[in-house]
């Protein structure tokens, strides 16, 4: 047996063990930095304009995500998509599958079952399923877009049921982050929003009940043309900063255009590499976490190796 003393100097932990622990930790951290969740850079991706995805020069600019429309699949076949997400991830890229969650085809279909006043089960099970799918298959994250309702949500509160518009939105996020983390605990889930404040009687978007099954939220704070007029930067500022302080426990990455607007037919003007940037910069200072660019084709994307250091 053990005395007191021989017991404490058996107990204290050597300075090799000390050194390895500060390794481990050291190691564990920097794993979770490159989870790329905080101070870093996304973009858009349609799926038929993945054969010319500059994909060693978003490496080197330091975009690590790939938002990917589901799309994909109907222009490429699934060998080529696949070998597209290999390839991204050869170049420390992140390619989260793009669903449009409650429309398509331009039109709106909400999982709701209106003669029940209750959720349409089906619905929400078809995108769950092809996300599981995707996830299991190499892609890294799923991110919902159109999540959503078109600015008439509170329309779809039932009282005699208890279901919202809000609680659909918010259920649909439970139950597609519930299935895709059981398969790949590691996979991020993302959501796009609107860049309306308070607005979830519109769409039916609350961000701190969406931040608690999402790991970040995108609002699309898009200032060139937006409702057919230029925002204000006070509009950015006031915009950003409320998302960063009502987005639950998710991350908030800034949507933002790489081009402006002619207002008077609606045409994007593809916007300089510096333009860009100083755009960034008043996310930054609003507190985002990291930064999506809307999208490839427009615009040139900036260098954002440095960004986050400025």
């Amino acid at each position: 047996m053990l005395t007191g003393n021989q017991l404490e100097r058996h107990m204290k932990p050597s300075p090799l063990f000390i050194c390895a622990l500060f390794i481990s930790i050291f190691t564990f951290s920097s794993c979770s930095k490159k989870d790329h969740l905080e101070n870093t850079a996304a973009i858009w991706l349609w799926g038929k304009h993945m054969d010319d995805a500059p994909l060693k020069q978003w490496e080197e600019k330091g975009i690590e995500h790939i938002f990917l429309l589901e799309k994909a699949f109907d222009v490429h076949s699934e060998e080529y998509v696949y070998d597209f997400i290999k390839e991204c991830n050869r170049h420390d890229m992140k390619v989260h599958i793009w669903f449009l969650c409650f429309g398509k085809d331009r039109k709106w279909r909400y999982p709701i079952d209106t003669e029940n006043k209750c959720i349409r089960q089906e619905s929400v099970d078809s995108v769950i399923n092809r996300a599981v799918e995707y996830v299991k298959n190499g892609f890294d994250g799923v991110h919902l877009d159109y999540i959503r309702f078109a600015g008439n949500a509170h329309k779809y509160n039932y009282p005699e049921t208890g279901l919202t518009g809000t609680s659909v939105v918010t259920e649909f996020c439970r139950q597609i982050s519930t299935a895709v983390k059981a398969v790949k605990p590691d996979a991020i889930l993302s959501a796009a929003v609107m860049p309306e404040i308070n607005s979830e009687h519109l769409y039916g978007q609350n961000p701190n009940e969406m931040g608690k099954w999402i790991d970040v939220l995108v609002p699309m704070i898009y200032r060139y043309g937006y409702a057919g007029k230029d925002m204000s930067l006070e509009w950015v500022k006031e915009t950003t900063e409320w998302f960063v302080n009502n987005s639950g426990e998710a991350k908030i990455w800034a949507g933002t255009q790489t081009y402006t607007v002619n207002l008077e037919d609606n045409s994007p003007i593809d916007m300089s590499a510096e333009a860009i940037i100083s755009d960034c910069r008043d996310f930054k200072k609003a507190g985002v976490d990291g930064i999506s660019f809307f999208r490839h084709r427009l615009g040139e994307i900036p260098d954002m190796n440095d960004f986050w250091k400025e």
